[in-house]
């Protein structure tokens, strides 16, 4: 998300603006958050990537397209609601933010996507309640 640690790793994609992801729960993992499937709304950002910043994004996320048992997060497809265009607001986070990767195709009233979803043990991470890690950082630095 801009304002986040790794928002330049986005640079000269296309911000297609707010989102909200049903049907996932947000979680604290100390410096970033993790996308895992659960009964809430998470909040965020999407994108349209080209496939160089894909494979630099899979980088960062350490996801490993072939040992996805391995990797710390796996890309799996979803449907975004899309908001109004993205707000970078004040953040001084140096935390990692939540982003979905756009398909661009219509499904259902939303946008056909791809997000990383943790692929590992919560082990007791505390839950984001309001599925907005934004606001969460706020509040808690």
């Amino acid at each position: 998300m801009r304002g986040f640690e790794l928002h330049d790793a986005l640079r000269n994609q296309c911000a297609c603006g707010s989102a909200r992801l049903a049907g996932y729960d947000l979680y604290d993992m100390g410096e970033w958050p993790a996308i895992v499937p659960g009964t809430g709304t998470v909040y965020g950002e999407l994108y349209q990537v080209d496939e160089r910043c894909l494979v630099h994004l899979h980088e960062l996320e350490d996801y490993r397209p072939d040992r996805p048992t391995e990797s710390l997060y796996v890309l799996q497809p979803c449907v975004i609601e899309i908001g109004p265009p993205v707000d970078a607001g004040p953040s001084t986070s140096t935390r990692r933010g939540s982003h979905w990767l756009a398909e661009g195709q219509p499904a259902g009233g939303g946008v056909a996507a791809w997000t990383y979803v943790y692929n590992q043990n919560l082990a007791g991470a505390p839950k984001i309640n309001s599925g907005n890690y934004r606001q969460y950082c706020q509040i808690s630095s």
